[in-house]
């Protein structure tokens, strides 16, 4: 009786543990997974900003320069001065034409800013960012800029690649079954351990019964018989 009631506290203990320490386990991937987001978005957007003071300064890059930018980044890059128009080459799984259609329809808008320069007198931006989805499920970071400076007006678009949530995970939370094989061990072990000592005084009362009633049935054999 004691080995059953200890096996099921032990499977209870184990039941218990394990699910918080899974829950904790989905928080902080759901956290990692989050924070690289954050930073795909952050590192596009420090992008953007470069190429749009560039343009506000009447440095428009040449069409080699765009091309290995955009190869090197893994980005794709639209910019016009109204004079010349620039774009980096297809480099995504799902057509560009799809991408820039979400953007220019308005299709998952995360945010609009108007900022006014401070390195150029008469300069200003109206950023506008969107969360945008390709065929294949994945997820993009896409900026649309427009520039007003001295010389003139300028376009913008960039999109960037965010992360996938299976590369994050492969990458950033590879240990994490170990760990979670570790705990269920050391949990295993702990529970074994704590639970054998907190029955021990169940243990020695089932087996002084068992003694008195064996004691108890020799004694009576006699006078019975």
């Amino acid at each position: 009786m004691t080995i059953k009631l200890k096996r099921r506290l032990i499977r209870l203990f184990l039941l218990f543990t394990m699910t918080v320490f899974t829950i904790l386990l989905l928080f902080f991937a759901g956290n990692a997974v989050k924070k690289r987001r954050e930073a795909d978005c952050s590192f596009a957007g420090r992008l953007a900003d470069s190429l749009a003071n560039e343009l506000l300064f009447g440095k428009m890059p040449t069409a080699r320069d765009l091309k290995a930018y955009a190869e090197e980044l893994h980005t794709w890059v639209f910019l016009s001065d109204g004079q010349r128009t620039l774009e980096g080459p297809e480099c995504f799984p799902t057509p560009l034409s799809d991408l820039t259609g979400q953007i220019r329809s308005g299709i998952g808008i995360t945010g609009i800013e108007e900022t006014v320069s401070s390195r150029q007198e008469g300069a200003s931006s109206r950023r506008t960012t969107h969360r945008l989805t390709g065929r294949e499920s994945e997820t993009y970071y896409g900026i649309q800029m427009s520039l007003y400076g001295p010389e003139g007006s300028c376009a913008l678009i960039l999109i960037y690649p965010l992360s996938g949530v299976r590369d994050i995970l492969l990458k950033d939370c590879r240990l994490y079954p170990l760990l979670w094989l570790l705990a269920l061990a050391s949990m295993h072990a702990m529970s074994r351990f704590l639970i054998g000592r907190a029955l021990l005084p169940v243990e020695a009362s089932v087996k002084s019964q068992k003694e008195f009633i064996a004691a108890a049935s020799h004694e009576l054999k006699a006078p019975l018989a």
